[in-house]
């Protein structure tokens, strides 16, 4: 399931204005599956806990040219999000 979900690339290999934003654009899939197909991931992503469900965005994040930093930042982002989507 997770692999059929590509992660789009950085627009330049060093840092430029907006590269957050595009990390956690290029995340937001592949972390809402990772939210709802595996059990405490939403909970630990917001904890600022990672486990090994998170392996597997790292590996292919870094592939997609961002740094372990970059993902992790965005994964807890976007967790957050959710979190907050969840509790209205």
């Amino acid at each position: 399931m997770l692999g059929e979900c590509t992660i789009a690339s950085p627009r330049e290999a060093l840092q430029y204005p907006g590269r957050e934003a595009d990390c956690v654009a290029a995340l937001r899939p592949w972390v809402a599956i990772l939210c709802i197909a595996r059990e405490g991931v939403l909970a630990a992503l917001v904890e600022d806990r990672c486990l090994n469900a998170c392996e597997e965005l790292f590996t292919h994040s870094k592939r997609a040219g961002w740094s372990r930093e970059e993902t992790g930042r965005a994964a807890r982002h976007i967790a957050r999000e959710f979190a907050c989507v969840d509790a209205v």
